[in-house]
């Protein structure tokens, strides 16, 4: 990540001479984070960092396209992560696929085994959407989902206008923000920023500052830990799920899987 190297909201895609893409994007609006190397790596993923030799590739083929060149020096911070890739039988990783490969074990009378192979960040809902398709058959119908439903179902907060959009807004009903609050919470919270600024009238009224425009409101608090409770819900759900078992409104338990006897597992 450097400083901003173009003032607009597009993104950059440059042709490499060694015939990889590198991506130029902006970032929180006042830096460009430029990306992606590929090397292997065997070790520890949770030690894992971006090498200094890493640093130099990307600077140098950023350099090749932009009026303003770029050095390490202009680093100010990097980050690195392991893709798992599907193992293509000796093809590098420049050439393995990035897309996802889903491979279901699913003996009679038994509980269904969904394993996923590679995939990335960016698919993550239409990984999981397929994930449930392949599952369909072995769920109870009152789980299931409609095709496709990743296309039209908004994430928490999704609104139908653009983030600067909401932004404005934003700082029109509270004079108080500045423009790059205001700009935060759209873009972290969606339309549910209007839950956590709701009775403010002063950003003392949203708790403790703690720079960057990250403040420990307690509504904010409150919103985050609803999300965890939710979260902690939706597991003890999916391990009833896996168990085989739901509650009626009745409140008793009952078992989904009949004479199965065992979960249905995915692995991760």
């Amino acid at each position: 990540m450097v400083p901003q190297l173009f003032d607009h909201g597009g993104a950059y895609m440059f042709q490499n001479p060694d015939g990889r893409i590198v991506f130029a994007l902006p970032y929180a609006g006042a830096y460009t984070l430029i990306g992606t190397t590929e090397l292997d790596f065997s070790g520890d993923p949770a030690q894992i960092v971006a090498t200094g030799g890493e640093i130099r590739y990307l600077c140098e083929a950023a350099s090749q396209y932009f009026a303003r060149s770029v050095s390490p020096a202009d680093v100010v911070w990097s980050y690195a992560g392991v893709r798992p890739l599907h193992d293509e039988h000796g093809r590098g990783a420049a050439a393995a696929t990035r897309d996802y490969v889903l491979e279901l074990d699913a003996p009679p009378a038994c509980a269904p085994l969904l394993s996923i192979f590679g995939g990335k960040i960016t698919t993550y809902r239409r990984l999981a959407e397929a994930a449930l398709e392949r599952l369909a058959p072995f769920l109870p119908t009152f789980s299931r989902h409609r095709a496709g439903w990743t296309a039209f179902t908004a994430l928490p907060g999704g609104v139908a206008c653009e983030p600067p959009a909401l932004a404005l807004k934003l700082a029109r009903d509270y004079p108080f923000l500045e423009p790059s609050h205001a700009s935060r919470l759209a873009a972290t919270y969606g339309e549910r920023a209007q839950r956590i600024l709701a009775g403010a009238r002063t950003t003392a009224d949203l708790g403790v500052a703690f720079g960057a425009n990250v403040d420990g409101s307690r509504s904010a608090l409150s919103h985050r830990a609803r999300i965890r409770q939710n979260r902690r819900r939706r597991a003890v759900a999916s391990h009833q799920a896996r168990a085989g078992v739901f509650r009626g409104r009745s409140g008793g338990a009952r078992s989904i899987y009949g004479g199965w006897g065992g979960a249905a597992g995915v692995a991760p």
